[in-house]
């Protein structure tokens, strides 16, 4: 004879809370945003030059900022409320992005 479950609580699917919808909604436009940009750049700059040593200079020159920064961030991040940092860098790099879609 089979041992009794242990009754469980039903498991609701997350995608029926609004603040998980909204949180799931915002990090799948973030990470599409994160990849469609290096890719855009890429093209950009090969169709602008032609030359894969520019390329390779630009690659490097977006590196470059994100290895510098991200322990400063981190410091930050200890230091301060991570929410707020996080929400004002989201907004800093929509705005970047914007600009440089915008060429201005």
């Amino acid at each position: 004879m089979p041992a009794l479950a242990t009754a469980r609580p039903p498991v609701r699917h997350p995608l029926r809370t609004r603040p998980f919808r909204l949180l799931f909604a915002g990090r799948v436009l973030s990470l599409t945003g994160d990849a469609v940009i290096p890719a855009a750049l890429a093209l950009a700059v090969l169709e602008a030059t032609g030359s894969t040593g520019a390329l390779a200079v630009v690659l490097a020159c977006a590196m470059v900022p994100k290895l510098v920064l991200l322990p400063v961030g981190g410091v930050l991040a200890d230091r301060f409320d991570a929410r707020s940092i996080a929400l004002a860098m989201d907004l800093l790099r929509c705005a970047s992005q914007l600009l440089v879609g915008l060429q201005l």
